[in-house]
């Protein structure tokens, strides 16, 4: 099972969940501008990710510190190769085999860059066939934030 930011054992789904819950429960709706879509090469897992960039803002990092932090209460090792200050925040588009061209994405990439956007939920999803290229995911838990589901 995994969030935006790592992999845990099916076996800590309960615990995960709950974890991410109460985070979702306490959150408002997170507002920042798109970036650029781009590729990330592969590294460990032997995929390309494509991704859509996501502006920084501070409440980003912050989410993303709690999220860091409260989670060594909730699994053994939450750490993740691409984590930490330098993660870099956006929205998967999906996970390639290999490495990929970078035309692939060029004529396209900056689409959407600049536009507002705002979330509203927290999504948590399964993986299957880690940690082979060409993986797939699905969406396990759509969690909506704390101020999103009072309003919206």
């Amino acid at each position: 099972m995994g969030t935006s930011r790592t992999i845990f054992a099916l076996e800590s789904r309960g615990d995960v969940v709950q974890f991410f819950a109460a985070l979702a429960a306490r959150t408002s709706v997170v507002r920042t501008r798109l970036g650029p879509a781009q590729v990330q090469p592969p590294r460990e897992l032997g995929a390309s990710v494509a991704w859509i960039g996501v502006e920084e803002t501070n409440v980003l990092r912050g989410l993303h510190e709690q999220i860091n932090s409260g989670l060594k209460a909730v699994v053994a090792d939450p750490a993740a190769p691409f984590d930490g200050p330098g993660y870099t925040f956006h929205m998967t588009l999906g996970f390639l085999p290999g490495p990929v061209a970078r035309d692939w994405v060029e004529p396209e990439s900056s689409l959407y860059a600049g536009e507002a956007v705002s979330f509203s939920d927290l999504a948590l999803f399964v993986y299957d066939g880690l940690p082979e290229p060409g993986w797939q995911s699905m969406t396990y838990r759509v969690l909506p934030l704390g101020r999103a589901a009072a309003h919206g």
